[in-house]
Order: structure tokens, then C-alpha cells, then sequence
């Protein structure tokens, strides 16, 4: 809830007693100061403790950033007239700013601030290059300074606090304006406080500034009396060829008796009325569609002599060869009405050629990095399959000796490779084996294997003895006569764990096997008990050390038991590794002939639009809506008939999906001639232009032209995503939009008895519709679309918002029903001037 304040000090002002020295004003307080004993009576003294404030003479300027706010907006062109200029402070520090330095004693009443916000013409309020400002009696006149106390006020809503000071100058239409704030009051060199205007009657006025700038007010009125005034067109308002356009068609041959040697085709634009949703267009007659036939015919010609026709709009998106039989491309070879629209899109797409073709070089910017490593990899796949069919062998462990190099870069998750998921299965499977080194090593030679069997070691002897786990040995090394079987390979693994040095490893397990520690129980345990991993899995060499020499004493057998179950517990397992199996599954992940290899989806995943390692072809799609071009070059196409519709008028219109077709289709069949023309590789029957409206997320109004039924005609929802085929649009006749262009606009589902909610009350977020897209015809015509069915316009309301613009607050003009004269106190002035954001709804919309 919104709260006005008349003012806000600090706790100082308080203690003001009314006088004025130099401008400051005089304040005192009681201090008392109280002795603490620990017996006997304490003693207080008080006494009086005068003080001054600083006055409106000791202010030099204003730091930078302390006006956070200026309404209207510094060089606004187009600002209203109803509202007041004003300056806004809401910085925690700041709010007090208006009367911080002011002299007027009086509290709990209203306070005069020291600042004053003057706003005039540009001959009555004069900056001057010193920091000051001239004001001509009719600019002190206006601003009274009596009535001060009523220009400024702390604003609190919703737990933000703002102080502001207002204009109290009703602004004129079509004026520019100079608006300064200064001192209310003005300390002489002797001391003397005064008002700061006026001196002598009649007389200019030259004072401090301490913030100054320009704006410029529009035409009158504001955005509440400017939508108030739209109006659905009364009946019989729009003519009958309203949304209609006429197309006249000449017979070029003789015509039989009676029939008519002009005829005239309606025909609708990209907005049509809502009665032609739907409604069937004008037949073509037989020799009309003949003799537009023949445009696109191709006489017999003499070898080496060529022929132009009229374009045939369908070719470019159809397989070669087929004839326009059914359905649109049928359309575009018969119907004039459709031939225009495809004739709109392809002047289109000439004017925009340039534009088109920039647009698509920038989708296929990185086409020349595409077609390299696609080159690449098709070379790649081809060498890699004549490796693999000469080289290697049928059996999967002799695959595995060949492919084993790699396994350390194929990845098996995004975690591991191959290599090391397959290391520490067993004490054999280390990376070493998988190296191409190995193999080096394992080649016939005399010096590698002299003493082998027959002076070779197969590589797959060496993988199989690696997989497999060796069986646990006799070891004569045991702790004390095998008392736990398994102990000796136990203390050994464990000692190996607990030092990075083999030979410092090898020294630690002889001296714990010497017959003094083997038959000392104690420093058995003790070096049992270091050996044990903490719980991070780690062993403290030192430790392990200390144990040995230094044993404990008193540790019994039984926990001696525990540690060599831990160490057990604690050496890894061995887990033989299915070399058929490994060595099948690495084949199959590099097979080059693969239906597809995994090469190419790697080269692939990092070039997006390209699916295939064949001949690199783009399909682009361009951001370029058409409907700017038409807009511009042909306004008349978007609404025939737009110039008979009178201003301040709002109406209910369709979009027209068959013209919208027509005309991409055109600038389609245009664009990829161009860029051919221009060498672009450009996919076969591929439709660029997909785009009429400028809609809310780059979404399209066709689908790709090639994937058209082909039995469907335009118009048809198989053409168009959907819900594309027919759209609600509300259009406006309004300089509104021109002078507020963030106003928001949407529908309310009515209720049934269409009862206006109150202005102050928020709409229900679930019955709102936004536009899918917007647009603009002229300066004085908006249209928005959106997704309702056009009949369904009539029961909506069309709300439009203002845009907001901070808080704002009106002027008072005697010709609006608002209080006149003067108020007690700031809070009252604000509160009654206060302009909350306008909301107009507009029911039972009339239908075109």
C-alpha cells in the first residue's frame, strides 16, 4: 500500500528552537551526565548543549548520483503535457535531502524545503555558464514560493522509500522547456536570510543551479486520453473493399459471345478481413487459367535457341519432371491471384539479394572448416578400410595384439579409457603391454629373443599370460610355519604397498623375515599393525620402520590373527580378463566398415547441420522477414484499402495464410537462382526464406516447401506450422503507438456478462493472451497478432497498458474533473496528484 509523507529529518532537527543565525537554523539539547559509584548516592549534572545546523548557504553543490531520477527524461522530445517535471531521490542517505538544510523551524507542520524544482520556457529560465540561472518574473510568478511546502513529499510503497520534489508549472503542449532545481532561499554576505524570489517586482531574478536539462512536450494529452478515444468503426464505416483488392485480368484472345473481355479478381493482402477466413475465392475461368498456363509454356524451339518464360514457381521445389497437376503448384500455374503473391515475393527477393546473400554466408561462414575435415575423414574411413582388410587378423586376440596401441585414447566413459579400466585386474595387466615398444621389443632379433622358442614370442602369448591370474605359490618365506596359510604373500604385498622404492621394499621384507622378528611375536604384531592401511588406504613407511626396531610389547595372538585377516582383505583381486571378448568388442568400435563409423560421428557431432560425410550443401535459414519488405515497398498489400480507415479506430482482423504462402514461395524460388548465381552450396529443392511475420522466437510460417503435400492447396494447415493457417489480429488507427511504442498490449477472456474489473484490481495471468508478433504500417498503424481464432476475437477483451515509466503525477488543468488550489501539506499534494498506470480495455470488439 502506497504511503506520502510531508517530510522526513533527522533526529536532530528536533531540537531547533525557531531562531536563524546566517541562515542556520538554532537548536539546543539537555545533556545530563550521571556518575556510576559502587556506594553512596549517585551524582548527576545537566546541562544545556546549544548546536546550529547548516543552513541553504553552506551548500556549495550536489555530489554526482544524488538525484537517482528526472521526469521528464533529460532531452525528451515527446513529453506529456498532463504530468509534472520532477526530480526523485531514493538513495537511504538522500531522503532528507529536501529539508535538510532548510531554516524553517516549524514541526510537526509542514516544513518549506530549501529546494525548488523550476521549470520554464527557455527565455524565462536562462542557465548561465557561472552555475546559475536567471528567472524572469513570469517564472517566479509560476512558482510561488509560499507554496513550496506542498512541492516535495517521501513516497513509501512496497518497502521502497523515495523523496521528491515536483514542478507545480502546468506544461503547454508542444513547448520546450528548461528545468532547474535551486535554493529556496538565499543567505546575504551580512547574514540575512530571505526568500530567494522575488527581490523587486517585476525585476529578473539570478540564483544557484544545481541541476539543470531540457525536454520538449508533444501533442496534448496523454496516454489515457489517447487510448480513450479508440472506437470500433460504426456500421458502414468500411467500405465492402475494405481488406479487398481488385485484380484485373485482360483476355488477350478474341472472346466468345457474352463473355466478359476484362475480369476482375478479388483478391486479399497479408491482413484480411475476418468474414474471408474461410470462404471460397473467386473461381478462375477456363480461358483465364489457360492463357496463364501458357506464360510458363515452352514452344518448340530450333536447337541452340532458347526461349524466357514467366517463372514456374513450383519447379524449384518439386522432383524435375513434374507437372503442376493438383494442389498449389496447380495454383501457381493457373490462378493470376497467386502468381501476384509469388510475383510481391520474388520483387522481394530481388531487392533484398544482397541482403539475402550476406545473411547466407554468414550461415555458411564455416563451411570451408566443414568441407576440410569432412575431406578428412572420408580419406581417413578409406585408408583405414584398406588397412583392416589387408592387414588384419580373423582371430579377436591377434586383433587385440594389432589394436592394443589404442586403447589408452578409446574411451570406455568419461572417466576411463580401455587401458585404464583393464589395469590392476590382474598383477600382469599393466599399460606397458598394450605400447607398440612391446611389440618392438617382442620382434624376432638375436638379441631379444635369442632363447625364445623358435626365437619368437607371439604377442598374444604375452597378452594371454597377462590375463589370466597365476595360481598363489608354496612361498618358503612364511611368517611362522604357515600358522595362517596365506601370510608370507600377504606381508610381502603389503610391504610392497607401503614403499615406492623396490629396493628400500625388498630390504623392509628381509629384515622383518629374519628368525628374530619370525619367532617375536610382538615385533610381528607390531609390524602387522603399521602395515594395516588407515582409512584413506595408506601406510605410513616411518611407521612400518619404528614397528620393526622398536617393537611394543604385551600384544597377544588373537589381534595378531585380526591384522593378517585385514591385510588379506586388503590385496587386490585378481579378475582374469575374456581377451576373445575384449578383442571383438575393440574391432567392432573402430571398424571402418561399419555402416557408420564412429570417426564420423565424432567429425560430425562437431559441424551441426551436416549428417552425412557426402558433398557439403547448406540449408540455411535466413532471419529476413517479408513482411518488412512489403511493408515498405507496397504497404497497400499488407491491408488493401488500410487508407480508408478513419484515426482513433481499432478493428479485428485474420491473418491471410495463402497470400503468405504465394509470397515466400516467390521469394524462394527467386533466392536460390541468386544463390547459385553466387556459387553458394545450397541443398537441392532447399527453401531459405521461411520467415513473413517477425515472430516471438525466430519461429517459422511454413514448413520447407519441398515436404508440401502435393495434393494440397494453399491455405491448407499441412502447409503451415501449426496454429499458422489463420490468425486473430487486432489493428489500431492511433498515434499512440508512435508516442508510446512500449505500451503493452493483450486479450482478456470476457466473462459472460462482461463486467469491467475494477482499475486498481490485477488481471488473472491465466485469461491473458500475448501477441505472437507485432508490426507497423505507417506512423499511425499497429497490428498484433495473436494465437485465437479470428472469430474468437469477440469474446476478449484487447487491454492496453502503459508502458511504465517510474511514478508520475498529474498537472492540474482546469479542464479535468481534478481538485484545484492549495493543500495542507506535501503528503496531500502528492496524494492527489499521484498518476497510477493507465489500464484501458476495449470490449465486444468489432469483426472486419
Amino acid at each position: 500500500m502506497a504511503k506520502f509523507h510531508s517530510w522526513q529529518v533527522t533526529a536532530l532537527r528536533h531540537g531547533a528552537n525557531g531562531n536563524v543565525v546566517a541562515g542556520r537554523l538554532q537548536a539546543g539539547a539537555t545533556l545530563t551526565l550521571e556518575e556510576i559509584v559502587l556506594s553512596g548516592t549517585p551524582r548527576s549534572i545537566t546541562a544545556p548543549a546549544p548546536y546550529e545546523l547548516f543552513g541553504p548557504g553552506d551548500v556549495q553543490r550536489l555530489a554526482p548520483g544524488t538525484i537517482t531520477r528526472r521526469y521528464p527524461p533529460p532531452g525528451a522530445s515527446d513529453a506529456e503535457n498532463t504530468k509534472r517535471a520532477l526530480v526523485e531521490f531514493s538513495h537511504a542517505d538522500t531522503l532528507d535531502l529536501p529539508w535538510r538544510y532548510s531554516p524553517d523551524p516549524r514541526l510537526p507542520a509542514a516544513i518549506r524545503p530549501w529546494l525548488v524544482l523550476v521549470v520554464g520556457l527557455p527565455t524565462d529560465v536562462v542557465p548561465g555558464r557561472d552555475g546559475r540561472v536567471t528567472l524572469s518574473p513570469q517564472t517566479q510568478a509560476a512558482h510561488p514560493l509560499g507554496d513550496s511546502h506542498q512541492w516535495a513529499h517521501v513516497h513509501e510503497v512496497d518497502g521502497d522509500w523515495y523523496s521528491r520534489i515536483l514542478s507545480p508549472v502546468k506544461l503547454e503542449p508542444q513547448r520546450a522547456y528548461v528545468a532547474c532545481l535551486v535554493p529556496a532561499y538565499v543567505v546575504e554576505p551580512d547574514g540575512t536570510l530571505r526568500d530567494a524570489w522575488p527581490v523587486v517586482a517585476g525585476q529578473p531574478v539570478r540564483v544557484t543551479c544545481y541541476d539543470r536539462w531540457g525536454f520538449r512536450t508533444g501533442e496534448g494529452g496523454d496516454f489515457g486520453e489517447i487510448a480513450k478515444r479508440l472506437r470500433a468503426p460504426a456500421d458502414g464505416e468500411l467500405k465492402e473493399d475494405f481488406g479487398r483488392a481488385k485484380l484485373h485480368c485482360v483476355r488477350r484472345g478474341q472472346a466468345a459471345a457474352g463473355e466478359p473481355a476484362i475480369v476482375a479478381l478479388s483478391m486479399g493482402g497479408a491482413l484480411q478481413r475476418v468474414s474471408m477466413v474461410g470462404a471460397p475465392a473467386d473461381p478462375v475461368a477456363p480461358w483465364l487459367a489457360a492463357e496463364t498456363a501458357a506464360l510458363t509454356a515452352m514452344p518448340p524451339m530450333p536447337p541452340g535457341r532458347w526461349l524466357l518464360t514467366a517463372p514456374r514457381y513450383h519447379a524449384p521445389f518439386t522432383m524435375p519432371g513434374t507437372a503442376p497437376s493438383a494442389g498449389w503448384s496447380a495454383q501457381f500455374h493457373t490462378d493470376p491471384r497467386h502468381r501476384g503473391a509469388a510475383g510481391l515475393g520474388a520483387w522481394a527477393a530481388i531487392a533484398w539479394q544482397d541482403r539475402i546473400a550476406k545473411a547466407a554466408a554468414a550461415r555458411a561462414g564455416d563451411l570451408a572448416i566443414a568441407r576440410e575435415r569432412i575431406g578428412n575423414v572420408a580419406l581417413g574411413v578409406e585408408v583405414s578400410r584398406s588397412l583392416w582388410f589387408r592387414h588384419l587378423p580373423p582371430d579377436p586376440v591377434d586383433k587385440l595384439a594389432v589394436l592394443g596401441a589404442m586403447l589408452g585414447r578409446m574411451p570406455v566413459n568419461e572417466q576411463q579409457t580401455v587401458s585404464s579400466a583393464l589395469t590392476g585386474r590382474t598383477p600382469g595387466m599393466v599399460p606397458a603391454i598394450w605400447s607398440s615398444a612391446a611389440r618392438r621389443a617382442l620382434r624376432p632379433g638375436p638379441a631379444r629373443s635369442a632363447l625364445t622358442r623358435d626365437g619368437v614370442i607371439p604377442h598374444r602369448v604375452l597378452l594371454e599370460a597377462a590375463a589370466a591370474c597365476p595360481v598363489a605359490p608354496d612361498d618358503p618365506d612364511a611368517i611362522w610355519h604357515k600358522p595362517r596359510g596365506d601370510a608370507g604373500p600377504i606381508l610381502k604385498d603389503a610391504v610392497r604397498r607401503a614403499f615406492d622404492d623396490e629396493r628400500q621394499a625388498d630390504d623392509m621384507f628381509g629384515l622383518l623375515m629374519d628368525s628374530e622378528t619370525t619367532t617375536d611375536l610382538n615385533r610381528l604384531a607390531a609390524a602387522l599393525d603399521a602395515l594395516t592401511p588407515d582409512a584413506d588406504g595408506r601406510v605410513d613407511p616411518d611407521k612400518v620402520i619404528r614397528a620393526v626396531r622398536e617393537p611394543p610389547t604385551l600384544i597377544d595372538e588373537p589381534t595378531t590373527g585380526q591384522w593378517v585377516d585385514t591385510l588379506a582383505s586388503s590385496r587386490p583381486r585378481c579378475r582374469p580378463v575374456d581377451l576373445d571378448l575384449l578383442g571383438q568388442r575393440v574391432a567392432d568400435a573402430v571398424d571402418p566398415f561399419a555402416a557408420r563409423p564412429p570417426v564420423v560421428n565424432r567429425v560430425l557431432a562437431t559441424l551441426p547441420g551436416i549428417v552425412d560425410v557426402g558433398p557439403v550443401e547448406i540449408e540455411p535459414e535466413l532471419d529476413l522477414p517479408l513482411w518488412q519488405f512489403l511493408n515498405e515497398a507496397a504497404p497497400d498489400w499488407m491491408l488493401p484499402g488500410i487508407g480508408d480507415l478513419q484515426q482513433d479506430r481499432v478493428v479485428g482482423l485474420a491473418t491471410h495464410a495463402a497470400f503468405v504462402e504465394g509470397v515466400l514461395v516467390g521469394a524462394n524460388q527467386q533466392a536460390l537462382g541468386e544463390l547459385r548465381w553466387r556459387n553458394f552450396p545450397i541443398a537441392p529443392r532447399w527453401s531459405p526464406l521461411r520467415k513473413f511475420w517477425q515472430r516471438a522466437g525466430g519461429q517459422f510460417d511454413i514448413h520447407p516447401i519441398r515436404n508440401w503435400p502435393a495434393d494440397k492447396p494453399l491455405g491448407n494447415a499441412a502447409l503451415t506450422p501449426a496454429p499458422r493457417a489463420s490468425e486473430a489480429v487486432v489493428l489500431f488507427k492511433t498515434p499512440l503507438f508512435r508516442r508510446y511504442p512500449d505500451t503493452v498490449v493483450y486479450l482478456y477472456r470476457a466473462e459472460a456478462d462482461w463486467t469491467v474489473p475494477p482499475a486498481n484490481q490485477p488481471l488473472d495471468e491465466s485469461r491473458k493472451q500475448f501477441p505472437t508478433f507485432p508490426g507497423r504500417i505507417g506512423p499511425d498503424v499497429a497490428f498484433f497478432a495473436f494465437n485465437v481464432a479470428p472469430a474468437d476475437l469477440a469474446n476478449y477483451w484487447v487491454v492496453l497498458e502503459e508502458p511504465p515509466a517510474g511514478y508520475r503525477f498529474y498537472s492540474w488543468h482546469d479542464d479535468q474533473d481534478r481538485p484545484t488550489g492549495t493543500v495542507a501539506d506535501g503528503a496531500a499534494y502528492g496524494f492527489q496528484t499521484f498518476a497510477p498506470p493507465v489500464r484501458v480495455m476495449i470490449g465486444k470488439l468489432e469483426l472486419a
